[in-house]
């Protein structure tokens, strides 16, 4: 009983007329990274591999080859069709999933299926475009 009691903890505080509230819990690993109020993901040191795009544009969400993304050329090398699922780039040589470009927005690095399947790209990481999911929720 008391593992479970241990298992389970909640955070009180104190409200405006003093009685205990409880406090919301902050993401877990499966939950994805919150976005801010103008739907940018912040860069985080947990990595979350699963997205979905959320794009409405019928011409799909553009997917840029640039390193560090937003940097020279905006040349668009892939488009994502709204609810095509992504798969993130795990941090490599100092390159996290999530990185900002030279004007602070996020972009997220995701991996391209197609020849020999190493090949990546950058969508722009805001609520606009893409969203974390769980695995277990993939159709």
């Amino acid at each position: 009983m008391i593992g479970v009691l241990l298992g389970l903890s909640l955070t009180l505080v104190a409200g405006s007329d003093n009685s205990p509230s409880i406090a919301q819990e902050a993401p877990d690993f499966h939950s994805g990274p919150w976005p801010d109020r103008s739907g940018d993901y912040p860069i985080r040191q947990t990595y979350h591999g699963m997205w979905q795009v959320m794009d409405t544009d019928p011409q799909g969400l553009n997917c840029r080859g640039n390193i560090p993304p937003g940097q020279g050329s905006a040349q668009v090398i892939a488009q994502f069709p709204q609810d095509t699922l992504l798969n993130a780039v795990k941090r490599e040589r100092g390159v996290f999933e999530l990185e900002k470009d030279q004007r602070g927005f996020p972009w997220l690095r995701v991996r391209l299926y197609e020849k020999d399947g190493k090949a990546e790209c950058w969508v722009r990481a805001n609520s606009q475009f893409v969203v974390p999911i769980k695995p277990e929720v993939v159709p």
